[in-house]
Parts: structure tokens; sequence; C-alpha cells
């Protein structure tokens, strides 16, 4: 017989509904948890007496003295990438930040397009935060560093009109490609001891027709 002890602890936080799940969907024929009754009379899943391992929380405070409320407020989650390394933790409470090197969000999933939003902003912000540092207040025809902007003025059924809309589609094709020889290149050669240069190239457009508002 196959148990899943607190569920499955490796893939998710222990004694939770998304540990328990993942043992199901893996094989387990039985689930093995451990219960404690929080300060109001709730059962909760834990199998330490303090919350401080498998929880935010600032302090290891029993779970005997802290009601269902304030138990629903810890995060399981973010302790235990703490606990593995993947996230880093920077104060304590109220006041924790965390952070971690690498974020990837797979292709096409819902989270993609708030993280995109991020992404839009921090090239846009940082690109212009980098010239205005530079002393430079103009663009020049063959600059690497900054942005353009270009309005067309087109009309249903204008010739150019599907070469006009389709061109963030060619400069992704372009970026996509280029990207793709950077990282074969980078792949069979060692920079040595050249300095690393980071390049953010950001693509946006967007259309309004006739009638539409900003706030449409």
């Amino acid at each position: 017989m196959l148990i899943g002890h607190r569920g499955t602890r490796a893939a998710a936080p222990e004694n939770t509904i998304e540990a328990f799940a993942w043992a199901a969907i893996h094989g387990a024929d039985a689930i093995e948890l451990d219960v404690r009754m929080s300060a109001d009379g709730v059962l909760v899943a834990l199998y330490d007496d303090g919350v401080g391992r498998t929880t935010d929380h600032p302090e290891d405070a029993p779970l005997a003295e802290l009601t269902l409320a304030e138990l629903e407020g810890l995060d399981a989650a973010l302790a235990l990438l703490s606990q593995d390394a993947r996230v880093a933790v920077q104060g304590r409470g109220e006041s924790a930040r965390y952070s971690c090197p690498e974020f990837t969000i797979g292709w096409n999933d819902p989270d993609g397009w708030e993280a995109a939003l991020f992404d839009h902003y921090q090239a846009m912000v940082t690109a212009i935060c980098a010239k205005l540092q530079r002393g430079l207040t103009h663009a020049e025809p063959d600059d690497s560093l900054g942005g353009s902007t270009y309005a067309f003025d087109l009309w249903q059924g204008h010739p150019l009109q599907e070469e006009v809309l389709g061109l963030p589609s060619r400069l992704r094709a372009t970026a996509v490609d280029l990207r793709g020889r950077v990282d074969d290149y980078n792949r069979a050669h060692d920079a040595g001891g050249a300095p690393r240069i980071q390049v953010t190239t950001y693509v946006g457009q967007s259309t309004r027709r006739e009638g539409e508002s900003d706030d449409d």
C-alpha cells in the first residue's frame, strides 16, 4: 500500500489540499494527516504544535492560540518556497519581502498577461531612465537605447492596413529568431572576461477605431 505522508510534501506544502490531491493523482492508496484544534475550536491539519516551520508567521506561535481567521492569513506556500531556497526572504511578518532570481510562466498560462504587463512597463521605464541618466534628450537613427513611436492614419480597407497591423507579428518573429541564434552561440562559446550586456527590447502596438475612446 502506498500512503501519502502529509500528502506529497515534495510537491506542495504538507497537510494541505494541494498536497493531498497531488498524492491521490499520483497513485496513493491512502493519505496520512495530522489534526489539531485552533483557539476557536476549529480542526486544522498541522503536524507541529506551532506554525513557524510551515507558514510565514514571524514567530513559532502555538496553533492552539490562533483563531481560524488568523490561520487563514498565513501562507504555507511561501514558507515551503523559502525552505527550499527557491524564494529569498528579507524581514519578518508584515515587513517581510520575498524575491527570486527566476520566474517562469508557461506558454498560454492565464497568469502570463499579468506578468507581461509588468515586463512591458519595466522595459519602457528602464529605457527612459537609462536615457535620461546619460543626458540624452533626443533620438538618433542608429540609437541602441531608447524607443520610437510611430502613428499610422488608416481607414477600413486601406491597402496598407494589414501590413501596418501585422507589424508587431513581424517584429516578434524577427526577435524570436535573433534570440534563438544568440542562445545557440552562447551555448557554444564562453564570454571569458568580457563585460556582459543585458539588452531588453519591448514591442507594443495599440489601435483605436473611429468613435472609440480611451475608456472603451
